[in-house]
């Protein structure tokens, strides 16, 4: 299924507003009340925070990809009814 938003902003690829990364469903999106999703906004904006942290401590592989349901879980990024 496809959509259109009036906040989304093709040149920066993110939401005007909520001033951020344009990531459906997530806190402030007008999709959030009345969409479903395959997964969760939480989740994908998890991911993408994730991908923006910059650490010396994690692989070139670990750095580009995304954390697995159940690593977020043990971070406390997201609760088991989201997972």
């Amino acid at each position: 299924m496809s959509f259109s938003c009036p906040h989304f902003d093709p040149a920066t690829n993110g939401c005007d507003r909520v001033h951020d990364e344009c990531i459906c469903g997530r806190p402030g999106c007008v999709l959030a009340k009345n969409s479903t999703f395959a997964i969760d906004p939480q989740v994908r904006l998890a991911e993408s925070r994730f991908a923006h942290l910059p650490s010396s401590n994690q692989s070139e592989t670990e750095r580009n990809s995304p954390p697995t349901s159940a690593s977020l879980l043990a971070l406390g990024k997201i609760n088991s009814r989201q997972s």
